[in-house]
């Protein structure tokens, strides 16, 4: 990837699954399916990244890609690139604690967030 490569390996790519119900409409999905559409693409994303030569991949909301496309420039040989979940993304905790990297959630006031931490934990 151009940027990953351009910023010495500090690139992180951050997803996001939308909360606006004209975002959905623009790209004719559905806004009660963006769960199951978020973790799809997240899952197109990841498969991408870890294998770019002659993508296989079959979904139910992206195109079904047969083995045609790579992706150009790669990553280097052992390195990934760290994808890091915005906001909840609709997921549960337990998605969240063991597929992202890294996760990025507001809306936590200070009284929750140790309780947060010890579940998170827990969910190894």
């Amino acid at each position: 990837m151009s940027i990953d490569r351009l910023s010495n390996h500090r690139f992180l790519l951050g997803l996001v699954s939308g909360d606006r119900k004209n975002e959905f409409k623009a790209f004719g999905r559905d806004w009660n399916e963006r769960s199951e559409i978020f973790r799809e693409g997240w899952d197109l994303t990841k498969k991408s990244l870890t294998h770019p030569n002659r993508l296989h991949f079959s979904g139910n909301y992206y195109n079904k890609l047969t083995g045609s496309l790579s992706v150009v420039p790669q990553l280097e040989d052992g390195y990934s690139m760290p994808l890091v979940a915005i906001g909840r993304c609709r997921q549960d905790l337990s998605w969240l604690a063991n597929e992202p990297d890294a996760w990025i959630w507001h809306g936590i006031g200070e009284d929750e967030t140790a309780p947060a931490v010890k579940k998170l934990n827990g969910l190894e």
